[in-house]
């Protein structure tokens, strides 16, 4: 016989067409359940094996993904998904723009991931101003001036020539500094 065999009969498209109208629909798990005889499973749930003639033929159901309807928060990652809707861009069109990976820029906007110090200078231009409130204690101060020029607490420290720790429990509301390392404080903060 011909490729004409090949062909699926007309009751084979039919359910096929149901088949994705279902997933569609979100309801894969029975799709695949009531199908003995008509389709049997393979390793993944959205490729069936349809015995659409003698030798078989593998269908791929594709199903569009779901539109992500963006949710705005105040949070890092709301300001930075807002943004970048704002400014018609893809999370592949961003994250270049910002210099990571698209991943990265994902876990950004969920909230599920922290930038490093290092990708606020970036980020601060990508948005064009500070996504922080303006900072009002020293410890507020000290963190800003530290994301602004991207520097990770330790080479902050190194910079205004105080031990790690020392830094971090500045920033952190923790210590309050001494006298003698207010000259180095105020050269920092203004850069």
């Amino acid at each position: 016989m011909g490729p004409a065999s090949i062909c699926p009969p007309p009751c084979h498209t039919a359910i096929l067409t149901h088949l994705c109208g279902l997933i569609a629909a979100g309801n894969a798990d029975n799709v695949f359940s009531g199908l003995e005889g008509v389709a049997r499973v393979l390793i993944t749930p959205r490729i069936a094996a349809l015995p659409f003639c003698e030798l078989g033929v593998r269908a791929i159901l594709r199903v569009p993904k779901p539109i992500e309807v963006p949710t705005y928060t105040e949070t890092l990652g709301g300001i930075l998904s807002k943004r970048r809707t704002d400014l018609g861009l893809t999370r592949i069109q961003a994250a270049r723009a910002l210099g990571v990976c698209w991943k990265s820029l994902m876990w950004w906007e969920r909230d599920e991931r922290v930038p490093a110090a290092n990708c606020y200078p970036v980020i601060i231009s990508f948005l064009g101003y500070e996504p922080w409130p303006t900072p009002i204690s020293l410890s507020e101060q000290l963190r800003a001036e530290r994301l602004r020029r991207g520097l990770s607490i330790k080479a902050a420290s190194r910079s205004l020539g105080v031990d790690e720790g020392t830094f971090g429990r500045w920033e952190s509301c923790a210590w309050k500094p001494q006298a003698r390392s207010s000259p180095a404080i105020k050269r920092f903060l203004t850069g």
